[in-house]
């Protein structure tokens, strides 16, 4: 509602909070559509600058018409619809994008503006501290290949020269946490498993992925979450991305 992308979460609550309209407003306000809220909040730090703050927002019904549940189910229900596109989240959020504007009252070719506009800053990133020096300690002595569900232009953010190869699942044609898509990374890589570690932030997609594929495995833990029980534990866990240099050295 901001159109602000660069902030810092600081803290947050670890348990949903939940309220339903009192009885004289239902069916009277969100078109009708829901009867309450699911939330949970956050305490962030803006870490842009002031020109990046936008209070006119330009679609104001799709506010009124979706909140965050309802748009996981209707990208679950996109990915259901067409599970050989599961790995392609451009397909995916176009798709979503297009559905929200058509039942928000929007004529779904602005969603495609939208998406321009999400893949334009979803570019504009603030790496994590060390980020920048720690990956151009690493390029320097092992072949890091980036591999990602998302899409991410690595040369745009500018750190695509840190990297051997990249593996994109909405090109390679299966997301982590597929064996496959591991494999392929470690296909590229030109080195044996047992040599190769793999470094990210889900409990499921990265580290169960990477250790079903027999890569030993680096939980980025910056938020200090536990890690789920009836996952298999991570090989090692980090909470700054700069403990890398450390344990690679």
């Amino acid at each position: 509602e901001t159109s602000i992308t660069k902030i810092k979460v600081l803290k947050e609550i670890n348990y949903w909070l939940e309220y339903e309209l009192p009885p004289n407003l239902l069916g009277k306000i969100w078109k009708g559509k829901f009867r309450g809220q699911k939330q949970k909040w956050f305490i962030v730090k803006f870490v842009g600058i002031d020109s990046e703050i936008n209070l006119n927002t330009n679609y104001p019904e799709i506010i009124e018409c979706f909140d965050s549940d309802s748009v996981l189910k209707l990208r679950k229900k996109i990915t259901s619809e067409y599970p050989n596109k599961t790995h392609d989240y451009r397909f995916i959020r176009r798709s979503v994008l297009k559905i929200m504007f058509s039942v928000s009252g929007y004529d779904s070719k602005y969603a495609e503006d939208a998406f321009d506009f999400f893949d334009k800053h979803r570019n504009k990133v603030t790496p994590y501290e060390g980020a920048i020096e720690t990956l151009e300690i690493l390029s320097k002595k092992y072949r890091l290949i980036a591999l990602t569900n998302g899409n991410a232009n690595l040369e745009t953010i500018g750190i695509k020269h840190f990297f051997y190869d990249s593996v994109y699942a909405a090109d390679f044609g299966y997301p982590k946490p597929d064996i496959r898509i591991f494999n392929e990374a470690i296909r590229r890589s030109g080195k044996d498993k047992e040599k190769i570690f793999h470094v990210g932030d889900n409990p499921e997609t990265d580290i169960v992925g990477a250790s079903n594929a027999g890569i030993r495995t680096v939980w980025m833990n910056s938020a200090k979450k536990v890690w789920p029980s009836d996952l298999k534990s991570p090989d090692i866990i980090i909470s700054k991305i700069d403990e890398l240099c450390k344990i690679f050295d």
